[in-house]
């Protein structure tokens, strides 16, 4: 008999209505369900997860079906559920007292609070029965609900005495003092580098997380530096990535992390933010290396974006389900027996013998698709070729299996990494239909993720949700951006302008000083945070510093420029000694005024040789590159290339071979070093 539908039944988000008929008396997010805890002295009990997330799910049908448990928390409790996509803020507030609690965090995030929202206890996933040091959950709630109800003096000085402690741990001072950018970047590299694993790539020596932010940083550092050690620890990262689990080999997607530290057991779930990431990974990796392995991972993830997450309002979706039929890692899983019948005996001998893994084994004891030959960038991707057929049978039979549940919610911020990844793709690979695709979703962006002529950070089909962070504004107006580096279209800067000033004046307390997370200007239940660290993704910060200064090389707004710069040199003291965990605002000391290179390309587009100009200059990588486009005049030659790098002009270079001498010395690289 199907539960009676509690609050979340009017929810936009997917996690949130898998829950909307749960025996819990479940509240979104929002002041009526504080008031409510207030108003009846209950503690809170908030769940926050997301709708890709395996634990939550497991989780879910533990606990959370349990009327049992629907009755505790009912007795003792108002119950709040939060999806952290459509609630990055909330996520970020209670995640760093989490992990300031226990040293660790994650999803499902489970928290127990008073009703002025101070922290009585916190996990992550908790069971229905205790195992593995882990209480169970049933206890936790009769445990803290009676102390509530028997002692709730005593239990709100232990509250109040435990967020001191957090208040404390948190309010670490941010250096003030001005540091020199370089030897900031130089430490920052060095920190990472000696975290990376030398025999498998990555970070660490247990799970693997991709961390595309950290790569970028590293990637771009070593390219100017010269560091070529540090160039081919991350060339086998990308080859280890590109060939093993993590990666769906069938479709071109890569999965969230893996649980070894081979790469060969992915978590499932596949999220549209890491492929976004992960796609300019290897984009600026092939503009690097020129290597056919780089270019092939960038089209397998866009085709697979394209058919798998593109909506039919021709915006992106956020993620695919870890689980399908209620087991982890089906929809991936496959036998030899099923691979013989598919594929004919010798195709499947061949098959099974480079591709099929059946040394790691899923629940259900069925292997998984990664190369299985010696790693070899050159042999994989010649055997990637060769078993192009059989890679198409494979994943048309799969696609006939019951696919993993597609989380359809639009979030702004995220499409707008999409979006810059398919321009950027677009422009490098001479790919007119990945740009048409950016420029699609870009339009629907803008006419429906808006509410009163302003962004929101999510939707689901036409229900929005009011909320907007700063990173829905930073990486849109990056995105327009990078779209207008393809085709130079005048419109994309006035919308990135617009979006600028808006940004300013809804996220920014004065010129010169770090972002908000969340609107100034707009009550909140929760303090607003200025947020400087990366987590899976660039931080809000670090894109709305970009977009500034990319703004101001682009139009010549000093405005925007002095803003930026005020940012960036007023957290130099804080980068230098926690910039490890803010990789993503080092990109924008590319673009300081004094360090970015200047470029413009004069000519008619549709001209063969100017054509053939502008692919070189796409082809090289070049940080901090602002590429503008002039229409030629009578007394301009044409088609040229003028550049200003940092505060020094070159001479203007015309026709391919001066193009090529021009790319030589901005490419020169500033050191000689072998690290």
């Amino acid at each position: 008999m199907e539960q009676r539908a509690n609050a979340l039944i009017h929810s936009s988000s997917p996690y949130l209505l898998q829950h909307a008929h749960n025996p819990v008396d479940w509240h979104p997010w929002g002041e009526e369900a504080l008031a409510l805890a207030r108003e009846e002295n209950k503690l809170l009990f908030v769940s926050i997860g997301y709708s890709a997330c395996h634990w939550c799910h497991v989780m879910e049908e533990e606990s959370f079906q349990d009327p049992q448990v629907g009755d505790l928390l009912r007795r003792w409790f108002v119950s709040i559920k939060v999806d952290r996509e459509e609630r990055p803020d909330v996520d970020h507030h209670f995640m760093q007292r989490l992990l300031a609690l226990n040293g660790n965090g994650g999803w499902p995030m489970s928290l127990f609070l008073t009703p002025d929202l101070h922290m009585l206890y916190a996990g992550t996933y908790f069971p229905p029965q205790a195992r593995h040091g882990l209480p169970s959950f049933k206890d936790i709630l009769f445990t803290l609900g009676n102390q509530w109800h028997q002692h709730p003096d005593w239990t709100t000085r232990q509250a109040l005495a435990l967020h001191e402690e957090l208040r404390q741990a948190l309010n670490t001072p941010r250096p003030s003092k001005v540091v020199d950018f370089a030897k900031v970047v130089d430490r920052v590299a060095t920190f990472w580098q000696q975290r990376m694993d030398p025999k498998y790539g990555g970070f660490g020596d247990h799970s693997k997380f991709p961390q595309p932010v950290i790569l970028l940083f590293l990637q771009r550092y070593a390219r100017e530096q010269g560091r070529v050690e540090l160039q081919r620890q991350l060339a086998m990262t990308l080859e280890h990535m590109a060939a093993g689990g993590l990666r769906d080999q069938l479709a071109g997607c890569f999965h969230r992390y893996t649980v070894d530290r081979y790469w060969h057991l992915p978590h499932f779930e596949i999220m549209l933010t890491d492929n976004a990431l992960l796609a300019r990974t290897y984009l600026e990796a092939w503009q690097t290396s020129q290597n056919l392995l780089h270019a092939t991972v960038v089209e397998g993830i866009l085709r697979d974006v394209q058919q798998r997450f593109l909506l039919p309002d021709l915006c992106f979706a956020s993620s695919l389900d870890a689980d399908s039929e209620g087991e982890e890692g089906k929809y991936y899983s496959w036998n030899k027996e099923e691979i013989f019948s598919l594929l004919g005996p010798q195709a499947g001998k061949n098959w099974c013998q480079y591709w099929l893994n059946q040394e790691v084994k899923l629940e259900s004891g069925e292997g998984l698709v990664r190369w299985m030959a010696d790693l070899d960038g050159k042999e994989f991707i010649q055997h990637w070729s060769a078993f192009e057929e059989s890679r198409k049978t494979l994943y048309h039979h799969r696609s006939q299996r019951v696919a993993p549940a597609l989380d359809d919610k639009v979030i702004t911020s995220w499409n707008g990494m999409m979006i810059s990844a398919f321009a950027r793709a677009a422009a490098v690979m001479d790919r007119p239909d990945w740009l048409a695709t950016a420029r699609a979703a870009m339009e629907s962006l803008l006419v429906h993720n808006m509410h009163n002529q302003r962004l929101i950070h999510s939707r689901r089909g036409d229900r929005v949700q009011s909320a907007v962070f700063l990173e829905d504004y930073a990486f849109v107006i990056l995105a327009l951006l990078d779209l207008y580096q393809v085709d130079f279209s005048p419109q994309d800067l006035q919308r990135a302008v617009g979006l600028a000033r808006e940004m300013v004046e809804r996220f920014q307390g004065e010129e010169g000083e770090p972002f908000y997370q969340t609107p100034i200007h707009e009550p909140s239940s929760l303090p607003a945070a200025c947020i400087l660290e990366d987590d899976a993704l660039p931080s809000g910060q670090s894109g709305a510093i970009l977009s500034l200064l990319r703004l101001a090389a682009l139009t010549g707004d000093a405005s925007f420029a002095a803003n930026g710069e005020r940012i960036l040199q007023g957290l130099s003291g804080y980068l230098a000694e926690r910039g490890g965990a803010a990789v993503a605002l080092l990109e924008a000391v590319d673009y300081l005024p004094g360090n970015g290179i200047h470029m413009v390309i004069t000519g008619v587009r549709e001209d063969g040789t100017f054509r053939q100009m502008l692919q070189k200059i796409r082809h090289a990588m070049l940080p901090g590159l602002s590429l503008l486009w002039q229409s030629p005049c009578p007394n301009r030659p044409s088609p040229a290339i003028s550049v200003c790098q940092g505060t020094t002009c070159l001479p203007t270079a015309q026709g391919l071979a001066e193009v090529e001498v021009l790319l030589k010395k901005l490419l020169q690289k500033k050191e000689k070093v072998v690290s």
